[in-house]
Order: C-alpha cells, then structure tokens, then sequence
C-alpha cells in the first residue's frame, strides 16, 4: 500500500508543481495576458502575488497527501477483493 501510495503522491506532486510554476507563476503573475484577466480588474496588484500562489501551492500539497492516502486505500483494497483473490 505504501508503493501505491507514494506513486499516486508523486503524480499529485507533479500536476501541484506545474500549476504552481507555469500555470500561477508564469501565465498569471509573470505574462498576465488579457484573456486571463477579469473584466474590472485589470491593473490590480493581485495578479503579481507570487506568495499567495505559493500558499495555495502549500495548501495543495496537504489536500494532495490526504487524497493520495485515500485513494491508494482504496486500490489497495480493489486489488485485496478483486484482483489478488
């Protein structure tokens, strides 16, 4: 269970760390196109926060470790009932 979990982890981690860097960092707060930026907002300070993306990144990290827990459980107990009678 432990190799189950550890694999959907990293893939968790993964997708985390490309939303952080290219998604958050690179196209809202660093290129900040037209097309990402809310009607109204244009000019507001908030698009180049690069801390509150980091947070979020954090958060993501604890959401990801309880996800990863919960579904490598419940692989594990597929395999255990289905597959490894």
């Amino acid at each position: 269970m432990v190799q189950i979990f550890f694999y959907t982890w990293i893939i968790a981690f993964t997708w985390n760390v490309v939303d952080l860097i290219i998604m958050d960092w690179l196209l809202v707060c660093t290129i900040t196109s037209d097309w990402l930026i809310l009607p109204g907002t244009k000019g507001c300070k908030g698009y180049k926060d690069y801390r509150f993306h980091f947070i979020g990144f954090l958060q993501g990290c604890i959401y990801i470790s309880i996800t990863a827990l919960l579904m490598a459980g419940a692989a594990y107990l597929i395999l255990i009932f289905f597959i490894w009678k």
